[in-house]
């Protein structure tokens, strides 16, 4: 599921600057605005979001920034201006606060605190190593077009949020108990 987002982010670390620099013909600062834009979306998202209780909503929280992750990066198809691109990437730093917070909340509920520091290290492994498989992918991609790879990427974040649905289990129901005769 996080590996299903990392993979689509790690094209956008290749695709993004390519989308810049080449198609926009913009320069090295501005690449450094459209990723300070992003990190500042996530930073303010996941403060925020960090205050609101999450539990038993996970599964739609992450299915619906996962959505608006993948609808940021289908911005960046019809990207013409580097106005566009910025408020794409602020999107995408918007939309990853809600998915870090919602899932390792649902993470620190279901371990044990004995295995509490090795489930959470090994929890952001995996959720990392989404990144370097999306930027090793991006190459042969952009081989066959800008649009490829981001296309790409739309689709692994869009099957991310269905995942998150599928995946995440619901909330059990609270029903009261019937009385014993």
């Amino acid at each position: 599921l996080t590996i299903g987002t990392g993979i689509g982010g790690g094209i956008i670390i290749v695709a993004l600057p390519v989308l810049i620099l080449d198609h926009l013909h913009g320069n090295a600062t501005q690449v450094g605005i459209a990723w300070a834009l992003q990190g500042v979306g996530g930073v303010v998202s996941a403060l925020l979001f960090g205050r609101v209780n999450s539990e038993g909503r996970e599964r739609i929280v992450v299915a619906i920034s996962s959505l608006v992750m993948a609808g940021a990066t289908a911005m960046l198809l019809v990207a013409n201006s580097l106005g566009i691109v910025y408020v794409a990437s602020l999107l995408m730093g918007l939309a990853v606060g809600p998915v870090d917070v919602a899932i390792f909340s649902l993470r620190q509920r279901a371990t044990e605190m004995a295995w509490f520091g090795r489930a959470m290290a090994v929890s952001m492994s995996l959720n990392f190593s989404g990144n370097p498989i999306g930027s090793a992918i991006s190459g042969p991609l952009l081989h066959f077009g800008l649009d490829v790879a981001l296309v790409v990427s739309v689709v692994l974040t869009a099957v991310a949020a269905g995942l998150a649905l599928v995946s995440i289990p619901r909330p059990a129901m609270v029903t009261a108990a019937a009385p014993v005769p």
